[in-house]
């Protein structure tokens, strides 16, 4: 990114110090359990990223390796986190003993968890989850463990059971951020008690009478909550239970404050004419405690209150079911709160201040002075509302880890990044799905980016409904731009344009609304076929425009050439390259592209950055470097993966005298290039341990931090 930030002396931390995540979820569940794996998928948009556009609590979830036998995994690496929270969804699938018997690995595991994590006693925690009646047949040394009863909602009734796991969950994590470890009386089968308060800021004025229908006193925003908090696990602060009598209003309401996890103001037509409701509202923002709004206006307000701004808010909509959801969405926040705490402490610079939820004047103004950083979760504010924040700190910087990257020095002699990127084939092995790649290619590039450098990508935009992907991830890196463009300007500069390199035939199917894709945010490079091609370009069958489908040998032979050329185009313009998954099947041509365009690195010598925790096709190079033997990548494997193509594509190369190599002369040959190491083979400027670790990491965080440390120990990029 250019920019005029003043440069931050910040580097990269070396990989063997590189702190752990605070927490990680893991969520095992039977590979072929549909109602098993749709809520483990909701537990991820739950706690790490909603595709919806909430906003996540990014705190990692992934899921059980699926070998396609349906057993669990051998291990599980408890202390790749200083937390880790293990849930398994046992139900009739898992616990079957009939035809494929799985039910006693699955016990035998289950059993062997719990005795590993002992509750009270372990910074780990192991909390079994029965769906159905069935799941407490899976193993009898079980019948005294206390599982999650989900089984008890009925099985069409998913958002409840999703509320009520996400519930268990959060209770667990809130122990271990606040207190390391849980209480060894925290029972599962019933509403574990919540290590939280609630403070409830409300309007005495417009609660009901005590004469009042009870239809209108349920439908009341405040009392229908307290009712709801009356029954389950969550303690709710509210003065007419909290304050004693003759207890000075304004002590009781600032100890409650500060004693509470979240604050719920529930803002009415009233509201804000009540002294006390300001109050309460001034000292939650004085003291950065976490905070809803919960809008339940009616006729509106002459006046709104300024400082109920910078906070999530929901709509009160009187149906009955809307206390559960604050509730919820309360626990959320002050979940937010201290896993932001928690995740930003090992970052942070000696004297630093770390907030859990963004600046704000008030929060700011109560801070002791003078203050040498104050360090808050991403994102960044925008520099009009920093500037005005700064006003009462002395001009303090207030950085994030977003703004802290863009404010470091850019690689140097590194302009040019490549990316490879496409789905991964076989993703659910590695224990995660596409929604995870998904959201690490976001953070990553936008880390990238942020970073100063620019990206160049070879990625089709899908032109004529000719979907090779799962997902479209070209027109997602050019929404990224676009979308993060403005915060980049904030922060005083610009993000690069993504460099689309394109082969022919591809460009050739283009129309006007594929150009206008690009806009701002992209440029594109047509580059041509190799001449000659190999082929008669009358065999393709090629349309009005010259594009054709990639279904004959002739086609994908063609194919194959043209991204071929693109790729060796690419490699030279670049200087590094990333490589993520990638496909190992519905590719064109003889060799998965990210194979492909991962050959030409190393063959060139240029830095080349592996991400394999993904699977794919970036997973089998560094497979095949470390000499892990894999049965998927032969010319055995590949004729049935391509009965009907992929003999006859291999002909037209032999028969054009065109260079390629066999499954097994590449195996051969990155065998070789590894004798001396990875980090003499991958020559991206980190040891063996480092380029392991980003192997084998799934935190966007750790991948940056080591590809900008890895770049910064060369010198210069390679020519």
């Amino acid at each position: 990114m250019s920019s005029d930030i003043e440069s931050s002396t910040a580097q990269p931390a070396p990989a063997s110090v590189l702190p752990k995540p605070p927490l990680r979820i893991v969520v095992l569940f039977h590979p072929q359990s549909d109602a098993a794996r749709e809520l483990a998928k909701d537990m991820y948009q739950r706690f790490t990223f909603d595709a919806g556009g909430a906003a996540g609590l990014r705190i990692p979830v992934t899921y059980g390796p699926d070998l396609g036998d349906g057993l669990p995994p051998k291990t599980i690496d408890m202390d790749a986190a200083v937390h880790t929270l293990v849930v398994v969804l046992v139900d009739r699938r898992m616990a079957r003993r009939v035809k494929d018997s799985t039910a006693d690995a699955w016990g035998n595991f289950l059993v062997n968890a719990l005795a590993d994590a002992p509750q009270g006693a372990s910074t780990h925690h192991v909390l079994p989850v029965g769906l159905d009646d069935r799941a407490f047949e899976l193993d009898d040394r079980l019948d005294k463990s206390s599982f999650v009863r989900l089984d008890i909602i009925p099985a069409e009734d998913r958002e409840q059971r999703a509320d009520e796991l996400a519930f268990q969950i959060a209770v667990r994590a809130l122990h271990f951020l606040q207190r390391n470890t849980l209480p060894a009386n925290l029972s599962a089968d019933t509403h574990p008690a919540a290590p939280l308060e609630m403070f409830i800021s409300h309007a005495k004025v417009d609660l009901p009478s005590l004469t009042a229908p009870e239809e209108e006193r349920r439908s009341d925003p405040v009392m229908a909550l307290l009712s709801q908090l009356a029954q389950g696990p969550v303690d709710g602060w509210y003065d007419a239970k909290k304050i004693p009598p003759g207890g000075r209003f304004d002590k009781e309401i600032e100890a409650g404050v500060l004693a509470s996890s979240v604050v719920v103001s529930v803002l009415t037509d009233r509201y804000t004419t009540r002294e006390w409701c300001r109050r309460e509202v001034l000292e939650s923002k004085r003291t950065g405690r976490p905070m809803i709004v919960v809008d339940a206006l009616e006729q509106g307000e002459i006046r709104n209150f300024p400082y109920l701004g910078n906070v999530p808010t929901i709509r009160w909509n009187d149906d009955g079911a809307n206390a559960r959801t604050v509730i919820g969405m309360a626990i959320r926040e002050a979940l937010r709160y201290q896993h932001n705490l928690a995740a930003l402490d090992p970052w942070k610079q000696p004297e630093d201040v770390v907030l859990g939820t963004s600046p704000e004047l008030l929060t700011v103004g109560r801070l002791p002075h003078p203050l040498k950083r104050v360090v808050y979760p991403d994102p960044p504010l925008g520099g009009e509302e920093l500037d005005v924040i700064k006003l009462v700190a002395d001009g303090t910087p207030f950085v994030t880890p977003l703004s802290e990257l863009a404010a470091r020095p850019k690689p140097a002699n590194f302009d040019l990044v490549g990316l490879s990127l496409s789905g991964s084939t076989d993703i659910r092995r590695h224990g995660l799905d596409s929604e995870h790649l998904g959201t690490l290619s976001d953070d990553l590039c936008l880390y990238l980016l942020f970073a100063g450098l620019q990206l160049a990508y070879g990625g089709q935009i899908n032109h004529d409904g000719d979907k090779q992907d799962d997902e479209n991830f070209t027109v997602r890196l050019f929404g990224l731009v676009r979308s993060f463009s403005p915060l980049a300007k904030d922060l005083g500069g610009t993000l690069a344009p993504v460099l689309n390199y394109v082969g022919w035939p591809i460009y050739q199917g283009f129309d006007d609304d594929d150009y206008d894709l690009y806009g701002r945010q992209a440029e594109l490079h047509e580059i041509d076929p190799p001449d000659p091609l190999g082929i008669d370009k009358e065999r393709l069958g090629l349309d009005e425009r010259g594009w054709c489908p990639p279904q004959t040998p002739e086609q994908r032979f063609a194919w194959g050439r043209g991204m071929t050329a693109m790729r060796e185009r690419m490699t030279q313009d670049i200087d590094a390259r990333v490589a993520i998954g990638g496909k190992l099947d519905r590719y064109v041509g003889i060799y998965p592209g990210v194979l492909e365009e991962a050959m030409l690195m190393l063959r060139s010598h240029k830095p080349l950055y592996l991400i394999g925790a993904f699977g794919g096709a970036s997973r089998l190079v560094a497979d095949l470097l470390e000499r892990v033997p894999r049965s998927d990548f032969t010319t055995t494997a590949l004729e049935k993966l391509f009965p009907d193509t992929y003999k006859a594509t291999i002909a037209l190369y032999q028969d054009a005298d065109v260079d390629f190599s066999t499954p097994e002369q590449i195996v051969a040959e990155l065998n070789e290039i590894a004798t001396s190491g990875l980090a003499s083979a991958l020559a991206n400027g980190l040891d063996e341990m480092e380029n392991r670790t980003l192997i084998h990491t799934t935190d966007p965080r750790t991948m940056i931090e080591l590809i900008l440390l890895g770049m910064s120990r060369l010198k210069t990029a390679p020519e």
